[in-house]
C-alpha cells in the first residue's frame, strides 16, 4: 500500500490528494474507536498519527502540549499504564458497546442544543427522546379505536374523525415563555432580535420610545450570560485560563523527567 500511495504522487496528484485525505479521515476514526471502546494502544497511536497535522496547519497549541501529552504517556508507572490499557481511561455510563468518552467530554444527563448550547429543561429531553415511544402510543390508540373496535362499539370512531394535536416540546419551546391573565395562560415566543427589530422600526421614521424601552430588561435573563432556562453558558477554556494566570510567573523551560524525555526522542 506505501507503494501504490508513493506512486499515486508522481502518476496522478487528485488521486494522491484524496488519498491522503482519506488517511487523515482514517485517523480521526480511529482516534474516535479508541476512546469509544477504551483502546489505549490505539489511542497512542491515532494521537501520535495527528500531531504532525498540527504543526503543518499552524495548530500551535496542539502541536505543543500534545507533543508533551504523549511523551509523558508512554512513561507512565506500571500500574496506571495498567489501568488504561484495561480502558480506565476513558468514562463509561452504561454496559453497552462503542459508548466511552473522555472525562472532560462527559456532559452528564443533560440535552443541549447543539448551536447555541443551551440546556433545555427535563419536560423538553423526556418528549424529545420518547418521541418515538410516545408517537407508537398515540397510533396504537388510534389502530384500536378507528379500526379495530366494531362499528356498533361505543369506544368506535370513524376514520375521518378528528386527530388531537400534541402540544410536544421540542428545542422551541425553550424559548416560549408562559403569560398568565385574567385565568388564562397565553404562550409566547422569546424573540431574541426583538430588539434588533424596534431599532430597524425606528431608524424607518416610525415612532419609537426607545429611552422608554430600554429602561426595562428585555428578557428575564441576561441572553448574553445564560440560557432562558437559568443555565450559564460555556465559554473558551483558553480564556479562562489567561485569566487565572495572568498574575503568574512560570518559568521559560519546565524540565521533563528523564523517561518522558527519552520517549520524546523517539516520537
Amino acid at each position: 500500500m506505501k507503494e501504490f500511495a508513493a506512486s499515486l504522487a508522481v502518476d496522478d496528484p487528485n488521486a494522491a490528494f484524496w488519498w491522503d485525505y482519506m488517511t487523515m479521515v482514517s485517523i480521526v476514526l480511529c482516534f474516535t474507536r479508541a476512546q469509544r471502546d477504551g483502546l489505549w494502544d490505539l489511542h497512542l497511536y491515532a494521537f501520535k498519527r495527528r500531531l504532525p497535522f498540527f504543526f503543518r496547519y499552524n495548530h500551535i497549541n496542539y502541536a505543543r502540549w500534545d507533543t508533551v501529552y504523549l511523551a509523558e504517556m508512554s512513561a507512565l508507572p506500571p500500574e496506571i499504564l495498567l489501568e488504561f490499557q484495561k480502558g480506565n481511561f476513558v468514562v463509561k455510563r452504561s454496559d453497552r458497546r462503542f459508548n466511552q468518552v473522555s472525562a472532560d467530554q462527559n456532559g452528564g444527563d443533560t440535552l443541549k442544543n447543539i448551536i447555541n448550547k443551551d440546556v433545555v429543561t427535563p419536560e423538553i429531553q423526556e418528549s424529545l427522546l420518547g418521541a418515538e415511544h410516545l408517537g407508537q402510543a398515540q397510533m396504537k390508540v388510534f389502530v384500536d379505536k378507528r379500526v379495530c373496535e366494531p362499528p356498533d362499539s361505543d369506544q368506535h370512531l370513524g376514520l375521518k374523525s378528528p386527530i388531537r394535536k400534541n402540544k410536544a416540546k421540542t428545542f422551541a419551546s425553550l424559548y416560549e415563555v408562559v403569560q398568565l391573565s385574567k385565568n388564562k395562560q397565553n404562550t409566547i415566543k422569546v424573540d431574541r432580535q426583538i430588539l434588533q427589530r424596534l431599532v430597524t422600526v425606528y431608524r424607518a421614521g416610525r415612532k419609537v420610545d426607545l429611552e422608554n424601552v430600554l429602561q426595562h430588561e428585555l428578557m428575564p435573563i441576561p441572553p448574553s450570560l445564560a440560557a432562558t432556562n437559568g443555565s450559564l453558558h460555556s465559554t473558551n477554556k483558553s480564556v479562562l485560563a489567561n485569566i487565572l494566570t495572568k498574575h503568574v510567573q512560570t518559568p521559560a523551560d519546565v524540565p521533563l523527567q528523564e523517561p518522558s524525555c527519552l520517549a520524546a526522542k523517539h516520537l
